[in-house]
C-alpha cells in the first residue's frame, strides 16, 4: 500500500510538471499604427466560453517589439502535456517536421540538448532527460547530428530567412539558445487545425488584419516562436522593410470557425 501511494503521488507530481497553459504573446514592430489581430476557435462562433474556451479575441496591438501586457491572449486553463509534444520536438530536431530549437553548440552533447529544450518549453530538466533516456541509441545519435540545424531548416523549408528570424528574436530580447520556432505544416497540424491530438481537438487560428479593411481581409499566421513555454507571434505592417509578412503568408479563405 505504501509503495503504491508513493508511486501515485510521484505520478501526480510528474503530470503536474508537464502541464502547460497555452498563451499567445503578440509583439508589434509596426510604428505607424496599431495592428489588428484576432484569435478564432474552430466551431467557436464567438460564443463566450464555448466548450470550456473563451470566445474569439480581437485586439489592436500597439507598438511593442519586446511585449506588452495587453497583447497576451490566454485561451483558458485547459492544458496540454509535454509528453504529448515530445514526438513533435524530437522529430523537429531530426529535421523531420518544422519545429526547431536554437542550439548554438555545433556538436551538441545530450546535456546541451536537455538544457535547451528545458529552457524553450519551460519544463524541468529531469522530465526532458527521462524522455531522452527512452530514445534508442540510433535515434538519439540522429538527433544529435541534426539538431544544430533545426532552426535553419525549419525556416528555409517555409520560405523564411534564418538570419532574419534570428535577428527578430534578438529584437524581441529572446535569449540566445532559449527559443524555438514552430512553422508551416507542423504549425497547421498542431496549432491551427481543429483535429490536433495535442489540444483535444480544440484548435484555434491566429489572424492579422491586412490593409484598411481588416475585418474583411485577414491573413493567418503560419508560424510562431516558442520561448519559455509561451507562443510568440510577431506582428508587422505587411510591408515592413526588415520583416515583411514572414509569419503571415496564407490567406484564410479556407478557415471555418
Amino acid at each position: 500500500m505504501s509503495k503504491q501511494y508513493i508511486s501515485e503521488e510521484k505520478a501526480k507530481i510528474i503530470m503536474s510538471s508537464e502541464q502547460q497553459e497555452w498563451q499567445f504573446h503578440f509583439r508589434s514592430f509596426y510604428q505607424q499604427g496599431n495592428m489588428h489581430v484576432r484569435v478564432h476557435h474552430a466551431g467557436c462562433a464567438e460564443t463566450p466560453w464555448h466548450d470550456g474556451r473563451p470566445g474569439c479575441w480581437r485586439y489592436d496591438i500597439p507598438y511593442s517589439p519586446t511585449g506588452g501586457v495587453g497583447a497576451v491572449y490566454r485561451p483558458s486553463n485547459w492544458v496540454t502535456h509535454f509528453g504529448d509534444w515530445w514526438n513533435v520536438i524530437k522529430d523537429g530536431l531530426k529535421l523531420i517536421v518544422h519545429l526547431g530549437v536554437l542550439i548554438v553548440v555545433p556538436e551538441p552533447k545530450v546535456d546541451d540538448v536537455i538544457d535547451v529544450i528545458s529552457d524553450v518549453f519551460a519544463i524541468p530538466k529531469d522530465i526532458v532527460k527521462n524522455h531522452i533516456n527512452d530514445m534508442s541509441p540510433a535515434e538519439l545519435d540522429q538527433m544529435l547530428q541534426t539538431c544544430y540545424q533545426s532552426v535553419d531548416e525549419a525556416c528555409k523549408k517555409n520560405g523564411m530567412n534564418p538570419d532574419v528570424i534570428k535577428q527578430m528574436a534578438k529584437d524581441m530580447n529572446l535569449q540566445t539558445g532559449k527559443w524555438g520556432i514552430l512553422a508551416g505544416q507542423t504549425y497547421r497540424d498542431y496549432i491551427w487545425n481543429s483535429n490536433s491530438p495535442l489540444n483535444n481537438g480544440k484548435g484555434w487560428s491566429v489572424f492579422r488584419g491586412y490593409g484598411p479593411k481588416a475585418a474583411d481581409s485577414l491573413l493567418i499566421a503560419e508560424a510562431c516562436f516558442i520561448d519559455n513555454g509561451h507562443l510568440i507571434i510577431p506582428v508587422d505592417g505587411g510591408d515592413h522593410p526588415k520583416y515583411g509578412d514572414t509569419f503571415w503568408k496564407f490567406w484564410s479563405s479556407n478557415f471555418e470557425g
